[in-house]
């Protein structure tokens, strides 16, 4: 019986206890009635009250017929009963006695898997995540059927079966899966045709097929990705918009085997439609920039083959970056294009110019060694200031380049329509370094260096470095300290302090040397 049909005949036999009492399915639905105890059954592994508790069927509480449609639905999103069944048990004026029937699913022993050759169990054992104790229903049975399969066609074995036996265990309410696979063949793409198309060759298109390749004798290719393969064929009809073809689509595409199942062959029908020039570019709603200034950062001319990538690229990065760099970040260009005849088009831009906006404040979060001044004191962009984008590219750049972070995210906040709050999160890293060697030699004896290397200093931003090495006849010691920002001020200021001895021995002399 299947869990909807049920859920029904439980509802039916409740609401008929409810008509008892109201008189009329109407009234059954807005009646309440009082639960005085509520008895569950069947339940193996889950606890009695947890299950009450998710269905809401509390003691004392006046439920109505909608209520309990609803608790049975919270048991059976639980997703581990195979069975719900819901009876008045006995019934008193003061309310009823409610009895809660429950199959479980069983719970999941042990997994294994026949048939598997080309590909390792672990490797399996990744996809599936199956473990011990879980709930084995047949959604997961499913679920972990279309898992393997999807591991198989990406490895090209696109005909692989997959059936599995559900295996009683020695254990109570336990069962083992067994994953029988066949495996099939590997199936490589033997051949790519397209029809309909005109104006570009089949070699053409097939080199916008990235990850779509026939198998070559001379070259490795020829594996079938289903997802690679729905990705080029949008990379198809980009490659038709992006030379002037702005209608075509791909109408068709057939994927079918030969007899042997080891060769796939793919047809692919394009509808490539008429191929469109620019006619005429026109603006409307610029009071800020003249429509020579905006032609000039759009870079795209009359005459030109329709190009869809470049036509979004201009709007969003050149003619919106234009904007945003003088402050009109709430700017808005939109582009609307007008056929004309079979090949030509008219692209007209409509321009909410918006008012500029000021920066209200900046923050700095997550810094967490490096003090804010250090932070703000490499700023291009500061609270007053009229926004500019490339202002705020170039702080983030700034901040990046001390190397003191491992990230630097930028993000404009709008308060108002005249403001924005900016902030800067970033990630600490680590700046210190410190190196020691030690060594034996029969001359030096004992030999060695201690290196150190502060490069944000107590989150300043001033660099100490400090090295030492030594040997019998040698010694080298060198302190610097450098300070950047002396007085607060971009001047940068340091001073090292060095002390070098070594003596060397020839034969016949020795030399002294500081």
């Amino acid at each position: 019986m299947s869990q909807k049909i049920q859920k029904v005949l439980i509802l039916l036999s409740l609401f008929g206890a409810f008509l008892l009492i109201a008189g009329s399915p109407a009234q059954a639905q807005r009646k309440t009635v009082k639960i005085l105890g509520v008895r569950v059954e069947g339940n193996q592994t889950t606890d009695a009250e947890v299950i009450k508790m998710t269905a809401g069927l509390r003691v004392g509480r006046e439920i109505t017929g909608d209520q309990i449609q609803n608790a049975i639905k919270q048991l059976w999103n639980l997703g581990i009963f195979s069975d719900i069944q819901l009876y008045v048990e006995r019934e008193t004026p003061e309310g009823v006695f409610l009895l809660l029937k429950l199959k479980e699913y069983p719970r999941l022993d042990t997994y294994t898997f026949r048939g598997n050759k080309k590909i390792k169990r672990k490797d399996l054992d990744e996809k599936l995540e199956l473990y011990p104790g879980q709930v084995v229903s047949p959604a997961q049975i499913f679920k972990s059927k279309k898992a393997i399969l999807k591991l198989y066609e990406d490895k090209g074995y696109l005909l692989a079966k997959v059936d599995v036996d559900t295996i009683p265990s020695t254990r109570p309410n336990r069962v083992k899966l067994v994953f029988n696979i066949d495996e099939g063949s590997k199936v490589k793409i033997e051949r790519i045709r397209f029809f309909g198309n005109h104006h570009f060759s089949d070699g053409k298109l097939k080199k916008q097929l990235k990850g779509t390749k026939e198998d070559k004798w001379w070259w490795f290719g020829g594996d079938f990705n289903r997802k690679k393969y729905e990705e080029d064929l949008e990379k198809l009809v980009k490659f038709y918009h992006k030379n002037g073809f702005r209608d075509a689509s791909v109408v068709k595409d057939s994927i079918y085997y030969d007899a042997s199942k080891q060769h796939m062959f793919i047809d692919i029908t394009v509808q490539e439609g008429n191929r469109y020039r620019i006619r005429k570019i026109t603006w409307e709603g610029n009071t800020l920039f003249d429509d020579n200034v905006l032609m000039r950062a759009l870079k795209m001319k009359e005459g030109d083959y329709y190009n869809e990538e470049e036509l979004q690229k201009a709007v969003q990065e050149r003619l919106g970056g234009l904007y945003y760099d003088h402050g009109y970040i709430f700017a808005q260009v939109v582009p609307q294009e007008v056929p004309v005849g079979n090949n030509q088009l008219d692209i007209h831009f409509k321009i909410h110019e918006g008012d500029p906006v000021t920066v209200r404040k900046i923050i700095i979060e997550g810094n967490t060694k490096t003090k804010e001044k250090v932070i703000r004191r490499e700023l291009r962009i500061h609270p007053g200031d009229v926004f500019s984008r490339a202002a705020l590219l170039r702080s983030h750049r700034e901040i990046f380049i001390m190397n003191y972070f491992s990230n630097v995210t930028p993000d404009v906040k709008p308060v108002n329509d005249k403001q924005v709050d900016i902030v800067f999160k970033v990630e600490e890293k680590s700046t210190d370094q410190a190196n020691m060697s030690m060594g034996w030699s029969e001359r030096d004896r004992l030999i060695g260096s201690v290196g150190i290397g502060m490069n944000n200093l107590f989150g300043n931003g001033q660099r100490l470095n400090f090295d030492w090495t030594f040997g019998r006849y040698y010694r080298n010691f060198q302190l610097g300290f450098t300070e950047p920002w002396l007085l607060d001020t971009p001047t940068l200021a340091g001073f090292t302090i060095y002390d070098t001895k070594r003596e060397a021995f020839y034969i016949g002399y020795k030399q002294v040397s500081r």
